[in-house]
């Protein structure tokens, strides 16, 4: 969906669900955060964020994203999936995501292997790491967080630190 509007606040005026805009906090923090703001002029994040609200606030009973939250940081990530939570009482949201940070996020996923309808159901269900995370960098980070040392908890020698990379490369 492309802006059109010159101003976030015009863009918003063409909004065909007047109810949901008047009713979410969300929105009415972002207009008010960005409403007198020109399009050209916000980051591409702040553009996300106006593009999708826009899309929202269309009279449709489901809205279907691609990659919602590619190029954001955590803050603007955060406000997305406020915002999706948000709507997604009163209309249906579809994502297409490889973005794992935002799956938890989820009601239902419909996990896809080539092409095909591997899994479906609840994140919980669906999350085997087995199944969905067999690489060897995605258990070298499991083992850092059991171990402490991604999390700051743990202070390790640069020994220790060596003999964990060799034992996954090895």
């Amino acid at each position: 969906m492309y802006l059109v509007g010159p101003r976030v606040i015009d863009e918003f005026k063409k909004a065909k669900d007047k109810e949901m805009q008047a009713n979410s906090v969300f929105m009415k923090k972002i207009i008010d955060e960005l409403g007198d703001k020109r399009i050209l002029e916000l980051s591409e994040g702040q553009k996300r964020i106006v593009a999708i609200m826009s899309a929202i606030l269309q009279d449709a009973k489901i809205v279907i994203l691609d990659e919602p939250t590619v190029g954001l940081d955590r803050e603007y990530r955060q406000k997305m999936l406020s915002m999706l939570k948000e709507a997604s009482k009163e209309k249906i949201i579809i994502i297409t995501t490889n973005d794992l940070r935002i799956i938890n996020h989820a009601d239902t996923i419909i996990l896809l292997r080539e092409g095909k309808v591997a899994k479906i159901g609840p994140p919980k269900e669906v999350l085997d790491e087995d199944f969905i995370f067999p690489l060897p960098i995605i258990s070298f980070a499991r083992k850092m967080t059991e171990l402490g040392i991604n999390t700051n908890r743990k202070i390790v020698s640069k020994e220790e630190l060596e003999d964990l990379i060799r034992s996954f490369i090895c």
